[in-house]
């Protein structure tokens, strides 16, 4: 393994601009469902702050660039952004635009559950963050042990806030292997047994609800959560009109992968990187 780390300073101030940005990342690599789930709680956090007032959002990629210093990611089920603008001149709470967002900082890190946040202020100019560590190294598990080890580490220091990470955990997901012969033998093909299991897990949408011209899906869902659970969904031939249980004509089991891996210099790698709090300073 080899850690590069690097402290960087922002000589230039604040933009002079009215905005807070939020970045959103939330536990669940793959799914945006939840990544929105995420942003709308993130707004409900936040709907009692008077001095936040209009907001924007994106879920999965970025807004369109507002300014030229806001920091873009690689577009992903897991991100969201949201910009709100804000007026301190009858705030009796805050004196400043670096106060505001502190307090908007503290409040989601303490209450936002699924996910982090990440608030910035725009800046005069384009920079990375200041401070950020590069881990490069084959062994994926090992670079996973290594970000909870340093991002707890930072965690830990007074003036470090919005850490970030671009590696991604190992994801669990059901593999269902068919036996051909069996499932085929109680009328069922390959595909309609991937059908009825994607349609168990994922949902499916069974009809459209129509009010006042406007029309709404109405999904389905299952409430499997367990390897078990699965094994034992039912099945209905609609050919023969027989039923199974999945595990009758199929091997069920849990495999993990990682979603998405980093590469620096054709290397595997992660990046883990913070800002400095406001009236924070370097020791000497």
């Amino acid at each position: 393994m080899v850690c590069v780390f690097k402290v960087g300073a922002t000589l230039l101030p604040k933009a002079d601009k009215v905005m807070l940005q939020i970045d959103l990342t939330s536990e669940f690599a793959s799914d945006i469902d939840k990544t929105e789930a995420l942003a709308n709680q993130t707004i409900e956090l936040l709907k009692n702050e008077p001095e936040l007032t209009d907001y924007y959002v994106a879920v999965g990629s970025n807004l369109p660039k507002f300014y030229l210093s806001v920091r873009h990611r690689a577009e992903s089920p897991d991100i969201a952004q949201i910009a709100y603008t804000f007026d301190l001149s009858e705030s009796e709470r805050f004196k400043s635009k670096e106060a505001l967002q502190s307090h908007v900082q503290t409040l989601l890190s303490q209450d936002l559950v699924g996910g982090t946040a990440a608030t910035m202020l725009l800046e005069l100019g384009s920079f990375s963050k200041p401070i950020e560590f590069r881990v490069i190294g084959d062994d994926l598990d090992r670079l996973d042990e290594i970000r909870y080890e340093l991002t707890g580490m930072m965690q830990t220091l007074d003036g470090v806030m919005n850490i970030e990470d671009d590696f991604s955990s190992r994801e669990y997901q059901f593999y269902v292997d068919v036996d051909e012969t069996k499932a085929s033998y109680y009328g069922f093909t390959k595909y309609d047994v991937q059908s009825e299991v994607t349609a168990a897990l994922m949902g499916m949408e069974a009809s459209t609800f129509k009010r006042n011209g406007e029309e709404t899906p109405m999904v389905v869902t299952s409430d499997i959560t367990s390897l078990e659970e699965l094994e034992n969904l039912g099945l209905k031939s609609s050919k023969t009109g027989k039923r199974v249980r999945l595990k009758d004509i199929a091997h069920i089991q849990m495999t993990s992968e990682f979603p998405v891996i980093n590469h620096q210099d054709g290397e595997r790698s992660m990046l883990i990187s913070s800002d400095v709090a406001p009236g924070s300073q370097r020791r000497k």
